[in-house]
């Protein structure tokens, strides 16, 4: 059975100039089983306007055979400055 899962992170942008199809500065989850293959992505914190920091949140379902997340934290826009800070995740009771 699949758990539910939350990611929080604080994300700050500074002159952002966001990208064709809304690309923008993002952390984004891979969720991934044992043999690595990905199995899953988690909806991904992003912003698409420049803001002080900022705390946002996300909720996903972990699939049973989840193994490992990677976490990307990218800037694909096509400009600007961009933090990330206290990425924390939680499981829902």
């Amino acid at each position: 059975m699949d758990a539910l899962r939350q990611c929080f992170a604080r994300l700050k942008v500074k002159g952002l100039k966001v990208g064709r199809d809304n690309h923008t500065v993002s952390v984004i989850l891979r969720i991934r089983d044992r043999e690595n293959k990905l199995i899953a992505y988690a909806p991904a914190l992003s912003l698409l306007k420049d803001a002080d920091w900022k705390t946002l949140m996300q909720t996903f379902d972990l699939p049973s055979n989840a193994d490992h997340i990677l976490i990307e934290v990218s800037n694909i826009g096509l400009g600007g400055d961009f933090w990330a800070d206290d990425l924390v995740f939680v499981s829902e009771p």
